[in-house]
């Protein structure tokens, strides 16, 4: 009966060995799989503070660019103007050609009236987030962003100067929710406008 009983208890000790390896298969998945989720949302958090802070300087540059085009007026020429852009190029940029940000700090456009304030919010949000147009619109690839982001709304509305941008942006872990995978981010920044 003993050898009957030792027989039964190895034939268990055995199962649970299998089981604990079955166990530790299902956890270990599941901890990376939560790794995996927490690693996209911190690279969306990422993606919108980048993405932010380029609004940002964008739109406080527009603010203080406000200020120049009230005591300059409409006299600013373009050669003025790609005078002043090769000095913000050199101060932001450093080692990028000229002819890649060209225009891109600063505006010969009296948007200030409130005439074509969103391409040059776009220009501008590009410059400040990779340098030129052409830099700023890979980056925004490279953080997930699927489509051109469009800067619709933004605009003065009084003495402030609003910039929008409305883009799709898809997470690293991208898994369908609700029959989606990407989601519409709408990110705006407000500054007040220097004035004389």
């Amino acid at each position: 009966m003993i050898d009957f009983l030792k027989k039964k208890k190895s034939c268990f000790r055995s199962h649970d060995e299998g089981m604990m390896g079955v166990e530790a298969l299902i956890g270990f998945s599941l901890f990376i799989f939560a790794m995996f989720v927490i690693m996209s949302w911190i690279w969306l958090f990422f993606a919108h503070d980048k993405i932010g802070h380029a609004l940002g300087e964008a739109c406080q540059s527009m603010a203080l660019e406000s200020y120049r085009n009230s005591v300059l007026g409409f006299s600013l020429t373009e050669e003025d103007a790609n005078e002043l852009d090769d000095a913000l190029t050199a101060l932001f940029v450093g080692a990028m050609t000229k002819s890649d940000s060209r225009n891109n700090f600063v505006s010969n456009k009296y948007w200030s009236a409130g005439d074509d304030v969103e391409s040059v919010a776009e220009q501008r949000f590009y410059a400040y987030l990779g340098g030129s147009t052409e830099s700023g619109k890979s980056i925004m690839t490279a953080l997930g962003v699927l489509e051109d982001a469009s800067f619709e709304g933004s605009g003065i509305d009084g003495e402030d100067i609003t910039i929008q941008i409305t883009y799709r942006i898809r997470p690293l872990l991208a898994f369908e929710i609700f029959g989606k995978t990407d989601r519409k981010v709408t990110q705006s920044v407000t500054c007040r406008m220097w004035k004389k």
